[in-house]
């Protein structure tokens, strides 16, 4: 009797153990297109402040299978969930509205908004003006589908996205963070409809970045996306130091609580 006394309470510790261990652990859904420097900056920061990292790619085109694919590993495990860019912001986004449990869910360049007004703004904004040349909206409409559908005609993934279908259902607090200068996104409609579509905005930030682009990257350097591979990565922006810093402390104060 007193072994198995013994035995339960190892297995109740080494849950403790391994729940608590998971509650520090970050998943990160990353886009492609991404700058090369963004990404690492994340990472290393997260780990200084004793949080452990998963990493996972997602593209424009399989956006919902990798939810869905993620989603059945995690719905049941008390893990925060981070979306970098506008696949990987759906993908999280997707994800945590399908788990029990979710410890925190962070948004950088996200969509708050649907998938057809952000394709319209990428058609419409001075965002594509490639090497200083404007070109017609005609030429660049084809360029703009392909960035969208991942270049695959049969993806639709962001095409048909419609936050009102998915942030309702998110059950834990949010970082949702936005670059002021960011031209693909509407930063002030993007945060404002996400604040009221999700349920615990009371205890969640919605901030926004000046001097910001796409992906949190410094305005100094800040480049379109469409032109980041034309460029060395040396020359690549740096990120926002600043807004990586309040993630890790926002993340590390949910921590103790």
């Amino acid at each position: 009797m007193k072994r198995i006394s013994v035995l339960a309470l190892f297995l109740l510790l080494f849950a403790t153990v391994m729940q608590s261990a998971d509650k520090q652990k970050c998943i990160i859904l990353n886009s492609p297109l991404i700058n090369k420097k963004i990404l690492p900056s994340v990472e290393s920061t997260l780990k200084n402040f004793g949080i452990s990292v998963e990493t996972y790619t997602v593209s424009a085109s399989n956006i919902n299978q990798m939810a869905d694919s993620l989603m059945r590993v995690y719905s049941n495990k008390k893990v925060g969930i981070l979306g970098l860019g506008v696949p990987g912001g759906i993908a999280a986004a997707k994800i945590v509205s399908g788990m029990s449990d979710p410890s925190y869910l962070v948004l950088i360049s996200a969509l708050g908004v649907s998938g057809e007004k952000y394709h319209d703004r990428l058609l419409m904004s001075s965002f594509y003006v490639i090497d200083g040349d404007g070109k017609n909206l005609l030429q660049l409409r084809p360029m703009i589908d392909s960035l969208i559908s991942g270049q695959s005609t049969s993806s639709d993934d962001i095409l048909q996205y419609k936050p009102e279908d998915i942030l309702p259902s998110v059950k834990c607090p949010v970082f949702a963070l936005s670059g002021v200068n960011d031209s693909s996104i509407d930063w002030f409609e993007n945060l404002s409809n996400m604040h009221k579509l999700i349920p615990t905005a009371s205890e969640s930030v919605f901030k926004a970045y000046p001097e910001t682009g796409y992906m949190l990257q410094s305005i100094e350097k800040y480049m379109p996306i469409l032109l980041i591979g034309s460029y060395c990565e040396e020359a690549l922006p740096e990120a926002n130091k600043e807004a990586i810093q309040d993630i890790c402390s926002w993340i590390a104060n949910l921590k103790k609580e």
